[in-house]
């Protein structure tokens, strides 16, 4: 790998944790406060071609489920 291509690596990486640790406090938070949770819940609905209700389906709390998938970096299943 070229320099160039492990600084992007290393920054993507860097992202992808930034990126699901928000999810993770955003997730926290909706479950908390009411007015978190409506905010979060339009996010949701803002973006219909994200299949967030889908990836939840066989979550115990579906729509945290999809607030946390709805936050970008946690777009795929993994």
């Amino acid at each position: 790998m070229t320099r160039t291509e492990r600084l992007t690596h290393r920054w993507s990486i860097g992202l992808g944790i930034a990126f699901a640790t928000i999810a993770a406090v955003a997730t926290r938070a909706a479950a908390d406060d009411n007015a978190t949770w409506s905010a979060l819940n339009a996010l949701v609905e803002s973006a219909p071609f994200i299949p967030t209700r889908y990836w939840s389906q066989g979550s115990d709390f579906p729509d945290l489920t999809a607030i946390y998938f709805s936050w970008p970096g946690r777009f795929s299943r993994q």
